[in-house]
This record gives C-alpha cells, sequence and structure tokens, in this order.
C-alpha cells in the first residue's frame, strides 16, 4: 500500500489521443465528481470500475464518452476494455492532484490485478 501521489512510480499515459486542454480537463472534472461521490456515499476501497464499469459502463452524454468514441473507431471490438483503462489513467492522475489524500494497492478483481484506491484523509 502507498499513497497516490508517490512519485516514484512509472507514469502511464493514456491510448486515446485527447486533442485539448478544454476537453481533458471536462474528463477529469467528470472524474473527479464521480470520485467526490463515490467518497461520500461508500467507505473503503474503490477500482476505476466501481466508478465507471460494470452497469455504469454507459457512458453517453459524458465528458467520458470521448474515450470510447476515440477507441471504437480503431478497435470497436475493444473499445469499453480500452476506454476503461484510459479512464483509469486519468483517475490516478485526479487522485494525484486532489486536495485529500488517497492510498493505492493493487488487488484482483475478476482475475485480473488492478490499481484500487481509498481515501485516507
Amino acid at each position: 500500500m502507498s499513497l497516490i501521489n508517490d512519485t516514484a512510480r512509472r507514469k502511464k499515459t493514456t491510448v486515446a489521443k485527447i486533442t485539448s486542454k478544454d476537453e481533458l480537463d471536462k474528463i477529469k472534472a467528470y472524474i473527479q465528481g464521480a470520485v467526490y461521490c463515490w467518497c461520500k456515499n461508500n467507505d473503503g476501497w474503490f477500482f476505476a470500475g466501481d466508478l465507471f464499469g460494470g452497469k455504469n459502463w454507459d457512458w453517453t452524454g459524458t465528458p467520458i464518452a470521448s474515450l470510447w468514441a476515440w477507441h471504437n473507431k480503431r478497435r470497436p471490438k475493444d473499445a469499453v476494455d480500452m476506454a476503461g483503462k484510459d479512464a483509469g489513467v486519468i483517475l490516478k492522475e485526479v487522485l494525484k492532484s486532489d486536495a485529500r489524500i488517497f492510498t493505492t494497492e493493487k488487488a484482483k478483481r475478476r482475475g485480473f490485478p488492478m490499481s484500487r484506491y481509498k481515501w485516507i484523509k
């Protein structure tokens, strides 16, 4: 377990090409809002999929829909999975820049190792 703003780790980047700072800022604001809602209504660990996956994967009308649209033009079969990974990368950036402190660790979800996060203060 480590603090989310531990800078010793390798920085991942999104695969989808976000063409404007305005678009990226909207995506980050949307993700931060989802994190705030999660922390207000839940106590404990969360994965990116808790915020944007499963029954919440239909992103129509949201800023993160552009991630799916970018991937859908290139590889429709993998668009949801790849967009979800990109949302996870941006989630980590959002948590690093948040005024609150989050911790992270690797955990298995559906048999795959993924990062999970927890608000600690």
